[in-house]
């Protein structure tokens, strides 16, 4: 069961698994529901309908420092990247340590977010390559580069207005 609280709107969505082992979904048909009986606004449905995902399935980040990330009250203490369909994959690895490459973030891309925020370490001692920036511009990605204290308040900030995904470098 998934939750989105925004002020006092709360959602849940349950999801399940087919015959076939794939994720499915009932989001629509209890979104719609829950905006007939508790008056969500069509903005919010309409956000919800295009993301296909409800808030929190996009895991909000509630604390990080040197080392460690909560996200949706789970502890993190390695690199990490958030898909926009809510996965938190651990144990992320770059091609060259502190720099971050296309390739680094590659499964991220096609994963098809609107924005990318990359959380560059405590201290901010990743650096994205040269060209990165654009290089996702020109497939229509907004880039957000900064050290993670700011990282999560920005990615944060962009789930509530576009389909978000990131990477963060827990140490340095």
């Amino acid at each position: 069961m998934v939750k989105w609280l925004s002020g006092k709107i709360k959602i849940e969505i349950t999801r399940g698994y087919n015959h076939s082992k794939q994720l499915t979904s009932n989001f629509h048909v209890n979104a719609k529901n829950y905006y007939k009986n508790n008056n969500l606004t069509t903005q919010q449905l309409n956000y919800l309908t295009r993301s296909g995902l409800s808030k929190n399935e996009v895991m909000m980040i509630e604390a990080c420092s040197f080392g460690s990330m909560v996200i949706d009250g789970r502890n993190f203490s390695s690199d990490l990247v958030i898909y926009p369909d809510g996965r938190v994959v651990d144990n992320w690895r770059r091609e060259r340590g502190h720099r971050l490459s296309i390739n680094d973030i590659a499964l991220l891309i096609e994963s098809e977010p609107e924005v990318i925020v990359v959380g560059t370490g405590i201290n901010g001692l990743m650096k994205p390559k040269a060209g990165l920036a654009e290089l996702l511009s020109q497939k229509n990605i907004v880039f957000l580069s900064a050290p993670n204290q700011k990282a999560m308040n920005l990615y944060n900030e962009q789930i509530n207005k576009k389909r978000a995904g990131a990477c963060f470098h827990l140490f340095c």
